[in-house]
């Protein structure tokens, strides 16, 4: 379920991470940059007992004033750092801070290197993102993949929906762009479309045992026994979260009707209304509610 798109970015989030020549990790390692306007990002080991163990970055201006500093257990340089990220035709530097294995949360600080210096939003995630101008026009996207569906309907991580998110920023605003990005949805609706097996599918909206008091019914839908071992069932449950993937697909990417149309047609008929509401309640909770969240720059600042 998990495409190979999204393999990639794992590797190349995991590879950011653990750049030596760019980060500072449980207070080891040291990397300097210098950015336009003569500021500098510096990332050396905490020389504080308060934060010992963990990493400081700091930016500072041509006359060493510190324009904008944090703590974190892993710090980091994001390469995007020295472009216009929020698109005021002004310099921008984006410091990460890494968690700890098993821990959360990735944070991203944009710092401006205009007049005035300092920071302009914090974005805190449960998900790692990506800074980049995917389209070269300039605009800088920020990118992720949506977690917020991970374990929903009990399907396993590997099986579970993890749709594309992209972003812009304006100004200390943050909105989604992911409408334009409509042929990397439609890529992944046609891979999981082609994977969803005929047979299988057609099981999903059948009627006869669709009945919530019987065995397979209700939320499990189709012909299932119920038996989550039956290899009947596994291969039910597998297309149900193909079918959420690709109505997620459609969500994401601004074509609402036909997201509702991929329920309406191949999800099981009796349960629709309710996974419905599963949908919209969900997608609040993961990647698109995090990044919406209003800035909170002063717990950022030094």
């Amino acid at each position: 379920m998990k495409p190979l798109f999204f393999l990639v970015f794992l590797v190349t989030a995991a590879s950011m991470a653990s750049a030596a020549v760019r980060n500072c990790s449980a207070g080891y390692g040291e990397y300097s940059q210098d950015l336009p306007g003569g500021y500098t990002a510096k990332l050396s080991p905490a020389a504080d007992d308060a934060h010992a163990g963990q990493c400081h970055a700091a930016i500072t201006s041509t006359d060493q004033k510190i324009v904008f500093e944090t703590y974190g257990y892993e710090l980091a340089v994001n390469q995007i750092s020295g472009k216009d990220v929020n698109a005021d035709e002004k310099p921008d530097a984006v410091i990460e801070s890494h968690p700890q294995k098993g821990q959360c949360c990735w944070s991203y600080y944009i710092v401006s290197l205009g007049d005035p210096a300092g920071l302009l939003r914090q974005i805190t995630t449960s998900v790692p993102l990506t800074f980049e101008d995917r389209l070269g026009d300039g605009k800088i996207e920020i990118w992720g993949r949506d977690n917020a569906f991970d374990g929903v309907e009990n399907f396993p991580h590997a099986d579970s929906p993890s749709p594309l998110v992209f972003f812009r920023m304006r100004g200390t605003d943050i909105y989604d762009v992911s409408s334009l990005f409509w042929s990397e949805y439609e890529r992944e609706i046609t891979q999981a479309r082609d994977g969803l097996p005929r047979s299988v599918a057609e099981d999903l909206v059948k009627t006869e045992n669709d009945d919530p008091n019987k065995p397979g019914g209700g939320h499990g839908g189709g012909e299932g026994s119920g038996d989550p071992r039956d290899p009947k069932e596994i291969r039910l449950q597998q297309a149900k979260a193909t079918i959420l993937e690709i109505a997620l697909d459609y969500l994401y990417a601004h074509h609402s009707m036909e997201a509702w149309k991929t329920i309406s047609e191949m999800w099981p008929p009796l349960d629709r209304q309710r996974i419905r509401q599963v949908i919209v309640s969900t997608r609040m909770k993961g990647l698109m509610g995090e990044i919406n969240r209003q800035p909170n720059n002063k717990a950022a600042s030094p």
